[in-house]
């Protein structure tokens, strides 16, 4: 007797007993296989966390003011709105910088000029919001810059970025690793590398659950 199995209009027959039924079972899983696979689209690797781009201390200058058009042809793959994907691999982290901003167009400029290569290293998603009014209040700036950010792409990892702070070195990864927010300004040239403010990154479904930052934090 034969145990025999019927699928996409041909028939599978193999020779009854517990051998039979695994060959059965193996040509069955081959022809499926073969079959549905073309339809299949490829398999994108994600994203390697230590990347050949990066390249570690980086040559920082504020010598020269860099113009939005130099941006822009400094940075041919970022997406109007200031957002960028890899497309070679899949990205392990979807981060969305947040800078508050009034009357600062030099430290914006020069943040910009170096912050989207250096995230494009990375390799990340990523989309870089910058949220200005007349009157500058950060905590409100941060907090309208993130529910606008959400609005684009459920990100997973929110930097919160002062606009004159430009990272000097990307082996900082621009990624949310921890449950809990993090500092990462740890050192400012400007102030020994001693001074602690400027940039943090908390994950977003932890920012969500909080109230935001203070709009009014008390002054020592």
């Amino acid at each position: 007797m034969e145990l025999c199995f019927g699928v996409i209009g041909l028939s599978l027959c193999a020779p009854m007993g517990l051998g039979g039924y695994l060959k059965l079972l193996m040509e069955l899983c081959s022809l499926l296989w073969g079959y549905w696979t073309p339809l299949m689209p490829p398999l994108t690797p994600h994203c390697s966390p230590w990347c050949p781009p990066i390249v570690g201390p980086l040559t920082v200058s504020f010598s020269r003011v860099p113009t939005l058009d130099q941006i822009r042809a400094k940075n041919p793959l970022v997406q109007p709105g200031g957002r960028y994907r890899p497309t070679a691999c899949e990205p392990r982290s979807r981060t969305a910088v947040i800078v508050p901003h009034r009357n600062r167009e030099t430290h914006l400029g020069h943040l910009l000029y170096y912050l989207h290569p250096f995230l494009q290293r990375q390799q990340l998603q990523y989309g870089i919001y910058v949220a200005g009014s007349s009157t500058f209040n950060r905590a409100k700036l941060l907090n309208v810059g993130v529910k606008e950010a959400l609005k684009d792409e459920e990100w997973d990892c929110l930097f919160l970025h002062d606009v004159d702070l430009v990272p000097e070195n990307d082996h900082n990864l621009y990624t949310c690793d921890g449950a809990n927010p993090r500092h990462v300004s740890i050192a400012i040239n400007k102030f020994g590398y001693r001074w602690v403010t400027g940039c943090n990154k908390t994950q977003r479904s932890l920012f969500c659950d909080l109230p935001g930052p203070s709009q009014n934090p008390p002054i020592p």
